[in-house]
């Protein structure tokens, strides 16, 4: 075992935990914003993805520091000790878990939303349906000065 591939598995490790961290914090967001979704408060859902963004920010970067580790055959790494390489496998997989629960409560929040923006289409529609209406009524049921004859014959 060498130093330097030992540092690069503890650098590894340090990477996935820092990860999971985000993810958890994104994860309870993610709870956050379908109660914001659900509640149509636009306000707080505005301030729910304001504090996502810089964890999306930093889940990037860690992405990217991850992603020379994605070259690697896992089997070839140096390890501490075997318990060390399972820990950080079970941290991994907690990871991939967590994000597709984030991106599950993700697509259904955009569903909710969406759904929302399409109700109150529907609404803003019929006011103006019933808008145009009134006043075709009221313009086609009031005399015309011109039409109406009071001479006597």
């Amino acid at each position: 075992m060498t130093s330097d591939s030992l540092d690069y598995t503890a650098r590894l490790r340090q990477l996935v935990d820092e990860r999971l961290a985000i993810l958890v914090s994104l994860r309870e967001l993610a709870d956050v914003q379908m109660q914001q979704a659900s509640d149509a408060d636009a306000l707080m859902l505005m301030n729910v993805l304001a504090r996502k963004q810089p964890l999306m920010d930093e889940l990037s970067r860690i992405q990217d520091e991850l992603a020379v580790y994605a070259l690697d055959d896992p089997e070839t790494r140096t390890w501490r000790t075997t318990a060390a390489r399972l820990e950080c496998r079970t941290v991994a997989e907690r990871c991939e878990q967590l994000l597709r629960e984030i991106l599950q409560l993700e697509q259904l929040a955009i569903e909710q939303l969406s759904q929302r923006r399409d109700a109150i289409a529907v609404q803003l529609q019929d006011g103006r349906d019933g808008r145009t209406a009134h006043a075709a009524y009221f313009t086609n049921t009031m005399p015309d000065q011109s039409a109406l004859d009071l001479s006597s014959s």
